[in-house]
């Protein structure tokens, strides 16, 4: 399973935001609780592994269910090959 690569590679940019003063939170996608409150976050950075040609469907099922909440603030998205 690819998760802890794409974990890896999330703290990166969660150590160099950091660094900067701001507040980071790294969560597994498939450990989120069900009343997890989004709004209150300013920025997101989504970071997913690529299984067979396809993402994990917790991740895919977390971006289409906040897809506004995604595109009102600033985010990005960090697709991990395997490899």
């Amino acid at each position: 399973m690819e998760r802890p690569k794409a974990r890896k590679i999330a703290e990166w940019p969660a150590t160099h935001i950091r660094e900067r003063g701001h507040q980071v939170e790294l969560r597994d996608s498939a450990a989120l609780a069900p009343d997890l409150k989004l709004g209150a976050l300013h920025a997101f950075i989504v970071a997913a592994s690529v299984h067979h040609e396809r993402h994990q469907d917790d991740i895919t099922n977390f971006v289409l269910a906040h897809h506004q909440l995604l595109n009102t603030k600033p985010s990005a998205f960090i697709r991990v090959e395997p490899g």
